[in-house]
């Protein structure tokens, strides 16, 4: 694991971080979880394999450190992410936050501003109140010294009364006095509440639900505010580690990028300047032969990759296949299409998904392609 230092003392956040292209994606767990736990088996899905994934454990929480005079509220929580999204350097990311860590990912793309380009979140708290597990929490007899005398360990006894097993490794990774604290943070909420800052943020936003979570007002009041609201099926409000072979969650984090395939189809910085550049096709229909018309070709679909990760051009690796940035079935039918309109090339579906490298797609495109070469003068 890493190391991020969030307090004067030295103490550190932990994550872990599974190297890849794109956009950094940044996973945020809920309250009395880990991300470490919770979320290797997302991370490392088919979906998103070779995606550049970082998993925090919030201070307090799983491997992360435990200062006694940290504040642990969502506020608090956001604030160190924000610092480490900054001092990391990174130029734009995607967040994805759980419960809790939906409310923390929404005041960190709050605070972050641009800088966050999605912005997914997953049954979490919107307004003051809490839910019924940070309610339990908070509401504690005594107050905080009260849970953490005893409230924790009586938490803990009933998941393993209840065997919810998964609850139970991550209540006793917690700190006591961090959940109460979080938890005192999510009833009495933030102002402007949650979700004003979430309806007001310029990312794509997504708001994901378990299927046996619904009917859930939230659900209904954020489609109706043009949000998109998926459903995983078979799963309540532990959707993270509910059905880990049906990778859903991880589809669903991977659509963001997807959707960026509508994108401008002329190749930037073209011999006429940037605001006035060159069609590929009149590149590939000048060019003086079948190498250069590939070249084109490959550099088309790199810089389309490009664009949609928001990455630079010269961070996609051609040798490899497109499914390592994120492109399913839904994605190549978008580019079979694309393929057709830029370069007259009709290309199977099959051949973009079934693993062949962006050098081998830009060939069968050359091969396939009906544009005949003239003399460019």
């Amino acid at each position: 694991m890493k190391t991020f230092i969030f307090h004067p003392s030295g103490a550190a956040m932990m994550y872990l971080e599974f190297p890849g292209t794109g956009r950094p994606l940044l996973m945020i767990h809920g309250l009395s979880c880990a991300s470490s736990f919770e979320y290797p088996h997302v991370a490392l899905s088919t979906a998103l394999r070779g995606r550049h994934t970082i998993l925090l454990d919030l201070p307090g929480y799983g491997y992360s450190d435990r200062p006694a005079d940290f504040g642990y509220s969502t506020s608090d929580s956001a604030d160190v992410v924000a610092r480490f999204v900054r001092e990391r350097g990174f130029e734009t990311v995607d967040l994805y936050g759980h419960s809790m860590g939906g409310s923390v990912a929404i005041e960190v793309a709050d605070v972050l501003g641009s800088l966050v380009h999605a912005l997914v979140i997953s049954e979490a708290n919107l307004e003051a109140g809490g839910g019924a597990g940070s309610r339990m929490v908070a509401e504690t007899v005594g107050g905080e010294e009260a849970y953490v005398a005893t409230g924790h360990a009586k938490i803990i006894g009933m998941f393993e009364a209840e065997k919810r097993h998964q609850l139970v490794a991550t209540v006793r990774a917690t700190c006591p006095r961090a959940a109460f604290r979080s938890a005192k943070s999510l009833v009495d909420g933030v102002s402007p509440s949650w979700r004003s800052r979430l309806l007001k943020h310029s990312a794509r936003k997504t708001s994901i639900f378990g299927d046996k979570s619904l009917p859930d007002p939230d659900y209904e009041s954020l489609r109706l505010e043009g949000i998109n609201v998926p459903v995983v099926s078979n799963a309540s409000h532990d959707m993270g580690w509910e059905n880990p072979d049906d990778h859903e969650v991880a589809d669903i984090l991977r659509r963001p990028v997807l959707a960026h395939f509508s994108q401008q189809r002329t190749l930037a910085g073209g011999p006429h300047g940037p605001g006035n550049e060159v069609r590929p096709r009149v590149l590939f229909q000048t060019a003086e032969s079948d190498e250069e018309r590939i070249d084109i070709a490959v550099q088309t679909l790199a810089l389309k990759v490009a664009r949609a990760m928001s990455i630079e051009v010269d961070e996609v690796e051609k040798d490899q296949p497109l499914h390592v940035f994120g492109v399913d079935s839904l994605g190549a039918v978008e580019l079979r299409n694309w393929m057709k309109n830029e370069f007259a090339a009709q290309v199977p579906v099959f051949e973009i998904t079934g693993g062949k490298t962006i050098e081998v797609i830009g060939e069968l495109i050359c091969k396939a392609s009906e544009i005949k070469r003239v003399d460019g003068g």
